[in-house]
């Protein structure tokens, strides 16, 4: 610290160090002169003159000192440049104030900090894509709040919604019926999915979906959405995703029909014959594996998919016809067709959209699949089939026994 008592011995080190020369004897008794009150303001203001930074003026203190203390001092010369206090009566500053700006500050930027993190967080959250009908969208106590749609419903008891916002990247084990066996799931957030809701992380904002029902590739949902969009809604509800995922995939091997979709038939028909009767024939050829699916698309033409999903491979769409390999359009199936299974005969009949016969059924190839249609010389084997015809044909007769 400079005090009175080394003030003197101060002027002439600093004289020193910044002339290289002695300090005049005039210089010293001037600031001889200062009272012990002043030195502080009068060393702020000649500091302040030359332009001394803060840690300049506490290294020039601290190197005084030193040198102080082991008796180097610099000699009394000449003066070169004014080093003089300035007026006599000098304006001493107020003693400064406690600040509070930085705890201001930090009281403001932490809570700040923490939101536009968690913005960032929202922004990057990626969307889930329904990939199929009807799937249920659970709350943490398994309630059943909404659902997934690939085709929205016109009649729903809850919400319906395409695509949702996951909460993460996360899969959540979780057991939703009686089986105790836990599937895999993902959280989501539900309605509008807003900054707001994620922010609050309220448990009402927040469900669960199957994961094995959703994409979160926006081009996989389109395509899906695009093979599928046209289908009737009961149709479309019995069509599950194990036989969605075949018709995708084994068109992928087939260029000419990259664009087509799957068609509807027999939009005019009645309820009850949709009841008994579907315009997508589906095979189970190894459970839970390998699958076969025949249905029209939009080139009017009927077709074979198949693929087994547990190696993930496919074959190329096959058109489906009279004859094992049909050439020309008088061989293929097209038009508006139903489907039937005889699960005793184990084969597939073809119906028109009045549920009527058409008297061709299915030749299945050595994989089980089917390969063709044909009109058997006896239809014998069909009874069943033959008795729905025949009342039909007799809508006044009541109570018919056959």
């Amino acid at each position: 610290m400079i005090t009175k008592n080394n003030i003197i011995s101060f002027i002439s080190y600093l004289f020193f160090q910044k002339n290289k020369t002695a300090a005049p004897q005039a210089l010293l008794d001037k600031w001889a002169a200062v009272p012990e009150a002043e030195i502080a303001v009068q060393l702020q203001n000649l500091f302040t003159h030359w332009q001394y930074t803060t840690q300049q003026q506490e290294q020039t203190i601290q190197q005084f000192l030193l040198q102080n203390k082991s008796g180097v001092i610099p000699p009394s010369p000449k003066n070169t440049q004014s080093v003089y206090p300035s007026s006599p009566n000098p304006i001493v500053p107020p003693s400064p104030k406690k600040s509070y700006t930085g705890l201001i500050f930090l009281a403001l930027f932490i809570p700040l900090a923490y939101v536009v993190y968690q913005f960032y967080l929202f922004n990057n959250l990626k969307n889930v894509y329904a990939i199929t009908n009807n799937l249920s969208v659970r709350n943490d106590s398994n309630v059943v709040i909404g659902r997934m749609d690939l085709q929205p419903p016109t009649k729903m008891d809850v919400p319906s919604f395409e695509t949702l916002k996951a909460v993460d990247d996360n899969i959540y084990e979780r057991t939703i019926d009686n089986t105790g066996k836990p599937k895999k799931h993902r959280k989501v957030m539900i309605g509008a999915g807003n900054f707001v809701q994620f922010i609050l992380k309220s448990n009402e904002n927040i469900a669960f979906v199957n994961a094995n029902f959703i994409t979160d590739s926006k081009q996989e949902f389109e395509q899906y959405k695009s093979v599928f969009g046209q289908l009737h809604a009961e149709e479309a509800n019995q069509l599950e995703l194990r036989f969605r995922k075949v018709i995708i995939g084994s068109l992928g091997y087939d260029d000419n029909l990259q664009g087509k979709y799957i068609m509807n038939a027999c939009s005019s028909a009645s309820k009850d014959v949709r009841k008994k009767l579907t315009s997508i024939l589906k095979q189970e050829i190894i459970t839970n594996t390998r699958f076969a699916v025949i249905a029209r698309l939009s080139d009017g033409y009927y077709y074979r998919f198949f693929g087994d999903l547990a190696e993930n491979s496919f074959a190329k769409p096959k058109k489906i016809g009279i004859v094992e390999n049909p050439e020309s359009d008088a061989d293929c199936l097209t038009g508006d067709l139903f489907f039937k299974y005889f699960p005793k005969e184990k084969v597939y009949g073809i119906y028109d959209c009045n549920g009527k016969s058409m008297n061709l059924y299915s030749v299945l190839d050595t994989q089980n699949r089917v390969m063709y249609f044909k009109q058997p010389a006896i239809p014998h084997n069909f009874l069943e089939d033959l008795i729905d015809t025949i009342k039909s044909k007799l809508p006044d007769i009541s109570n018919l026994n056959l």
